[in-house]
């Protein structure tokens, strides 16, 4: 499997499918299964972006304690800082790390 492949296959971001299934809570069972594959294919191409949208849709979903929401999160941020991905790591901090110190302040 090619590299473009992969990356059609993981974030249909262009299709209507992906609208569809965007809103579904099943969603986020289908983020387990492509960071595994990631993992399994030894690759760190877009697994900092997996991690951040499982954890991201567990959030959404309600589907998980909050320790695996972060969890996940951490991973994508640190995955991020290794690939030097700045822009990643800073949308990382506002959205998730800011709106979480937002939650212990009040």
């Amino acid at each position: 499997m090619g590299k473009w492949s992969f990356t059609i296959w993981v974030l249909p971001l262009k299709s209507l499918e992906f609208k569809k299934i965007y809103h579904n809570p099943n969603y986020v069972m289908e983020y387990v299964h492509k960071v595994k594959l990631a993992i399994n294919l030894n690759t760190l191409y877009l697994l900092g972006e997996l991690y951040y949208l499982k954890g991201w849709n567990l959030l959404r979903f309600k589907q998980q304690n909050e320790e695996d929401i972060a969890n996940n999160i951490k991973k994508a941020l640190f995955i991020f800082e290794l690939t030097e991905k700045e822009n990643l790591i800073k949308m990382v901090k506002e959205k998730y790390f800011e709106n979480q110190n937002e939650k212990s302040h009040s």
